[in-house]
């Protein structure tokens, strides 16, 4: 099963319960929201796409479907601009 770890060398701070992030690669910087964040702090070690569903039902309240949607399109989009590591 695949799995997702953000990449260490990625600079990033949190400030007031977002994650800022510079994107290496596009030369920008990125702003999560409050549940991209607790993702992007999540993703510290190894995690399937399941943990990480059940991470963020724990944190907030939301139907899986949602939750399960919007975890995999934010990981697509780390993913996109290289700020994830994974394995299969």
């Amino acid at each position: 099963m695949m799995t997702f770890m953000r990449q260490f060398h990625i600079p990033w701070r949190e400030i007031e319960k977002k994650a800022v992030i510079v994107s290496i690669k596009d030369n920008e910087v990125i702003v999560l929201n409050e549940v991209g964040t607790e993702i992007w702090k999540f993703l510290n070690n190894e995690r399937k796409l399941d943990q990480i569903i059940e991470h963020v039902l724990s944190m907030f309240e939301a139907d899986r479907s949602t939750v399960k949607r919007d975890v995999e399109e934010f990981l697509e989009k780390m993913q996109q601009r290289e700020l994830l590591n994974v394995n299969e």
